[in-house]
């Protein structure tokens, strides 16, 4: 009896793992293209919000955009929290190189960092603002050091590079 019981809980155990395995499969399938369709839906929002079809939006494009409480319905709908209020500033999170324009790639990549928790739009916003302080840090350094010095912050002589 012992030896017909392991095969039965051989063939069991070979069983569930079998089905756990096809269950995997079946959930990477299942988001691989539930983030498929998110991706098409905010590629849709992306081509509605470029009203002149350049394929660039700008931030006023997407301050214009944003003003209709359906869109800001829609992207809610979608995971994206923006309201007319904070378009500019969201606008501005996931505008990564700082120039006020995105193509579809840049757009579809920003939204995708900042949808869900606050913690991931909360990054998205504090790179933006590293950035900034950055590029202005960097070109105050530039006006007060034209020759390429670099202060110390303990107010000791210029150090060259």
């Amino acid at each position: 009896h012992g030896g017909i019981m392991n095969i039965v809980t051989g063939i069991f155990v070979d069983q569930a793992i079998t089905s756990l395995q096809e269950d995997s499969r079946f959930m990477c399938a299942r988001e691989m293209d539930r983030h498929g369709k998110w991706v098409q839906e905010m590629s849709k929002a992306f081509e509605a919000a470029d009203t002149d079809g350049d394929g660039c939006l700008s931030i006023k494009d997407f301050d214009l955009y944003v003003q209709d409480s359906k869109v800001q319905a829609y992207l809610r709908s979608m995971g994206i929290h923006v309201q007319e209020e904070t378009a500019h500033t969201f606008f501005r999170s996931i505008d990564f190189d700082n120039d006020g324009w995105m193509t579809l790639q840049d757009f579809v990549q920003g939204c995708t960092q900042v949808m869900g928790n606050a913690r991931q739009a909360d990054i998205a916003w504090v790179k933006y603002q590293t950035n900034t302080i950055k590029v202005t840090l960097e070109m105050l350094l530039k006006q007060k050091f034209p020759d390429g010095g670099v202060a110390r912050v303990d107010g000791g002589p210029a150090v060259s590079h």
